[in-house]
């Protein structure tokens, strides 16, 4: 039985780091939400670490389920964030992506 046809298992790590940058961990401050968060400075952040459950037969359809820290986007990628162009940064997110 070929398992990945039902299963798929990322794991991801993603370090960042600048050197001579004249920005502070201060200028990262949003005051919205009240925290620090310097996309220079992300130290063994989970990137796309996941579980997919794929080709679930309901009702004679596929439901998928996707379990994780994960980018979430439908048809041209641009449903939540600006892209795919940064650090983690804000547009990663731990959720589950459901889809019938």
């Amino acid at each position: 039985m070929d398992l990945s046809k039902y299963f798929a298992l990322s794991l991801g790590i993603q370090h960042a780091t600048a050197w001579d940058l004249n920005l502070t961990n201060n200028d990262f401050y949003n005051k919205k939400f009240g925290v620090k968060h310097n996309p220079y400075k992300d130290y063994l952040e989970p990137f796309n670490t996941y579980l997919e459950i794929k080709n679930l037969k309901l009702f004679n359809r596929n439901l998928d389920i996707k379990i994780g820290r994960q980018q979430i986007y439908f048809g041209n990628k641009l449903v939540l964030g600006p892209g795919n162009w940064g650090n983690s940064g804000t547009w990663i997110w731990d959720s589950i992506r459901v889809s019938y």
